[in-house]
């Protein structure tokens, strides 16, 4: 048991051990907290940033980011864009800390049906098409690791709308090694640099595989320039201990 302070009445934040059903309530907004104290305590700078000249322009954009700074790219994002969260239990869980730092969670399905990626489409579609940005990460939810999808080629020309590459590279940082996309999280104080590529728009006659290959190009280069540690491109593939043993012998 745990007591905000000693003495009569005793305030009690926990009189029994959590069960599984209050974990599962809790744990979304433990997470939407630490979200929202990253969002309140680390430092923005942005680089080529267009957004302020195109809202002012009245001309709306699409931002995509790859999985792995995708915290950190979420923290800078402006207020109200759209982030599209499936209706699995893992979506769940992203939905509160996106409430508090102003995005607005488009829910698609749970599924991985073509029918449910063409409802989670025309959710997307609508929210662009009412004036309000939408981010995504374009080689989510389960990779390949920096191979984009089609799904935001298929949407900017859908809603004839701009794309714009985004970078976000804290200064300080956790990186989990083991996960598929090395996912990045921003240690709280820390100052968090965006780099945005130059505005990728559909042209005529294009193929949605030609346009997602420009998209996939432009976040590469902006690794190569700002982030070539940790650049999915750049970053050697590790020897296994055989070929070493194997490289020695040889030597």
């Amino acid at each position: 048991m745990i007591s905000l302070y000693m003495g009569e009445p005793m305030v009690w934040v926990m009189s029994r051990p959590l069960d599984t059903a209050g974990m599962k309530k809790l744990t979304p907004w433990l997470a939407g907290l630490f979200v929202l104290t990253l969002r309140l305590t680390c430092r923005f700078r942005y680089n080529n940033d267009p957004r302020q000249l195109l809202n002012r322009d009245g001309v709306n954009h699409l931002v995509a980011g790859y999985h792995a700074v995708q915290i950190a790219g979420v923290l800078g994002a402006e207020p109200g864009v759209g982030t599209m969260v499936s209706r699995s239990k893992d979506g769940e869980l992203v939905v509160p800390g996106l409430k508090l730092i102003g995005h607005v969670p488009l829910r698609g399905s749970s599924g991985t049906s073509e029918k449910g990626g063409l409802a989670a489409l025309q959710t997307l579609v609508e929210y662009v098409r009412g004036g309000k940005p939408v981010m995504l990460t374009v080689d989510g939810p389960r990779g390949p690791r920096g191979k984009a999808h089609k799904g935001i080629s298929l949407l900017a020309r859908k809603t004839k709308t701009p794309v714009v590459g985004v970078l976000a590279i804290p200064t300080r940082r956790w990186i989990l090694s083991k996960t598929w996309d090395r996912l990045q999280i921003p240690k709280p104080f820390c100052t968090i640099d965006y780099y945005f590529s130059d505005l990728i728009y559909p042209q005529r006659g294009e193929s949605l595989s030609g346009l997602t290959q420009r998209i996939e190009v432009a976040l590469d280069e902006l690794e190569k320039k700002h982030d070539p540690e940790e650049g999915y491109r750049e970053r050697p593939k590790r020897r296994s201990r055989r070929q070493s043993v194997s490289e020695q012998k040889a030597a």
